[in-house]
């Protein structure tokens, strides 16, 4: 149940009362407070066992299928101590009114870095609550929503989110078989002058080729995007299925991955950059990141074949 700082109570049947003592008991900061507070009322029951035995320093807080919680539970979110950088809310039973609850908290909290919340009834709604915590939001780095009733209305709203944050790095709005190309469509604009994401998982929806059209056109454009997760349900992996346009996606994931690994100083002069690249990084890496960076540098002049690794017979054209 707890271990080391992980507070896993995954479908215990807990309420919303339950989760408010429960964030009590982990608000309390003081060693001796913290065990002289004792539940009489509890003392034998499944919760009483639950506030006996929480660690002293949690950093996982995960309630998972305690459908019971519900909105009315996020009420006490205020509670959560600074420790806590991982918060399991997935299927909680909330609505909309839970998950503008949740951002509410979020919008400021510095704490909390990954946030799931996959399986519950967000919508359209909820997604514009979830965007407007994305807007202001400078802490969290991965957001699971998978799964949550969310329309091409509620991606439009998450592609605003985007163009304005810079911090999160993974997006799961995937394991849903009605997100489809008008969703993708509605979320591509966000997705290609976003500069902090670099992995969005759509596993399991029913995006077509038009649909990975506009992601590649994302990723094109998006120097920090890396991986893109999809596959359909009905009809197996989507790699098989898509050709050439899959192709281009994977082609652009790798450069833009060689692009992190590579970059070294934007100030520098194109032949230190080129020397910097040269001497860390084999030739198709290089090449990679020419055709990311710097195209006008691709013009080379081969002299000899060079071996894997090794540039020194290259010349650049004049």
């Amino acid at each position: 149940m707890s271990v080391s700082g992980v507070l896993s109570l995954g479908f215990k049947e807990l309420n919303d009362e339950d989760l408010h003592k429960i964030l009590t008991k982990l608000s309390i900061t003081n060693p001796r407070e913290r065990r002289a507070r004792k539940c009489r009322r509890t003392c034998g029951t499944g919760l009483g066992k639950i506030l006996a035995n929480i660690p002293s320093n949690v950093w996982e807080l995960n309630v998972v299928g305690n459908r019971n919680i519900g909105d009315a539970g996020m009420l006490h979110l205020h509670l959560l101590p600074k420790s806590v950088t991982y918060l399991d809310l997935s299927d909680c039973n909330l609505t909309p009114l839970g998950i503008e609850r949740v951002c509410s908290v979020l919008k400021t909290n510095e704490s909390i870095t990954r946030l799931i919340m996959w399986g519950n009834k967000i919508g359209d709604e909820g997604a514009k609550y979830v965007a407007d915590m994305l807007a202001v939001n400078k802490t969290s780095r991965s957001l699971c929503i998978m799964g949550s009733e969310i329309g091409p209305v509620g991606f439009a709203h998450l592609s605003n989110a985007l163009k304005q944050n810079s911090t999160l790095r993974s997006l799961d709005t995937g394991n849903d078989d009605e997100v489809g190309d008008e969703h993708i469509q509605n979320l591509w604009p966000g997705l290609a002058v976003n500069r902090g994401l670099q992995v969005l998982d759509l596993m399991n929806s029913n995006v077509t080729e038009t649909g990975v059209g506009y992601l590649e056109k994302a990723m094109r454009e998006n120097v920090h995007l890396e991986e893109i997760e999809l596959n359909q349900p009905n009809n197996g992996f989507i790699y098989c299925t898509l050709g050439s346009v899959w192709m281009k996606i994977m082609h652009w994931a790798q450069l833009n991955r060689c692009n992190r690994k590579l970059i070294k100083d934007v100030n520098s002069t194109d032949k230190q950059l080129v020397d910097a690249i040269v001497e860390n990084s084999d030739t198709l890496d290089v090449i990679f990141f020419f055709v990311r960076n710097k195209p006008e540098l691709c013009k080379m002049q081969y002299s000899t074949v060079p071996k894997r690794g090794s540039l020194h017979s290259h010349k650049l054209a004049s």
